[in-house]
């Protein structure tokens, strides 16, 4: 009960997706959905006159990207924004924010405030269009657990199994779900078959790890840290826990889109979910992925939205 109260006592006071939502708060608040080039030159234009760039670099921020590599110039952009939401948002000092009266993050400001935009105010997944409040719902990459979060309180009598591979995300992923019953942690990678696979992981960020067989692995580790992770397939998963339905699946899995699909080839073909997956990991997934789809159920629509990042809504039209 004591961690309870901490935890509230610590918690930030506004919610960030009301928030967002309102367009309530600062300037980078109020501007987060503004079309993105005008977005990206009104926050540097914001980060100079802070201090942050010279008129110089400015300007150098402020070209489209072909006249050369902004990527020196990312740190110092990134540590503005986080400094900006950190007053906007009134952040708590673990980087976390208030998201439906819980604490959420541990990534910085600007990373979390993104995903929370995306995902839930802007509904990439389209979970507010299909999930029912008994919903069953696999979230195949869940990262720290934005969508398994978003997706627990549409589906409160419903139950979310949320799978993240790489061990300190997974960590986050429990810290951060641990307020929803509903939620299930596994700490594997889903795929096409019951293995172990190395996973290179960078250590600057939470997002864009890849396993060795992946095609966006170079062969390189560039930096990455390497773990070892074990795989397994969505049939095998359902099998051994008795799992009566599926009722949602999403997946963002750098590249290892298909080999899930394949891995849960029975459970499609029995429940007939709705799969709302990424369609730019590889230069073939708009082709491959409805492709896939369509062998194992010919009856399901594949939709391509470009609301976003690009993703595939797979579903069959009752």
């Amino acid at each position: 009960m004591e961690d309870t109260k901490k935890a509230g006592q610590e918690l930030p006071q506004d919610d960030i997706a009301e928030l967002l939502k309102e367009k309530k708060g600062g300037f980078v608040i109020k501007s987060f959905n503004w079309w993105a080039p005008l977005r990206l030159r009104a926050w540097a234009l914001a980060a100079m006159l802070k201090g942050y760039f010279s008129f110089s670099e400015f300007c150098q921020l402020s070209l489209p990207s072909f006249f050369g590599d902004k990527s020196k110039f990312m740190d110092r952009y990134q540590a503005f924004l986080c400094e900006e939401l950190k007053k906007e948002c009134l952040g708590s000092s673990d980087n976390c924010v208030n998201l439906f009266g819980r604490k959420f993050g541990e990534l910085n400001y600007y990373g979390v405030t993104h995903l929370i935009n995306e995902v839930i105010i802007l509904d990439q997944y389209h979970a507010n269009q299909f999930l029912k409040k008994d919903s069953i719902v696999i979230d195949a990459g869940a990262h720290i657990g934005t969508f398994s979060v978003f997706a627990a309180r549409l589906a409160p009598q419903g139950r979310v199994y949320s799978f993240e591979p790489v061990a300190e995300t997974f960590q986050t992923l429990k810290k951060n779900a641990e307020y929803y019953p509903q939620i299930t942690c596994v700490n594997y990678g889903l795929g096409d078959g019951i293995y172990q696979k190395n996973i290179f992981v960078d250590s600057r960020s939470t997002k864009g790890s890849v396993f060795e067989d992946s095609p966006l692995y170079s062969g390189k580790s560039d930096g990455r840290e390497r773990e070892s992770a074990i795989i397994l397939t969505i049939d095998a998963f359902v099998a051994e826990h008795g799992i009566s339905r599926i009722n949602f699946i999403k997946i963002d899995a750098e590249g290892y889109e298909a080999k899930i699909l394949k891995g849960a080839r029975e459970s499609i073909k029995k429940w007939k979910p709705v799969i709302a997956m990424s369609a730019y990991h590889n230069p073939n997934d708009k082709k491959d992925l409805p492709r896939i789809m369509k062998e194992i159920c010919p009856d399901y629509i594949c939709e391509l939205h470009h609301d976003h990042e690009e993703d595939f809504i797979c579903y069959i039209k009752k």
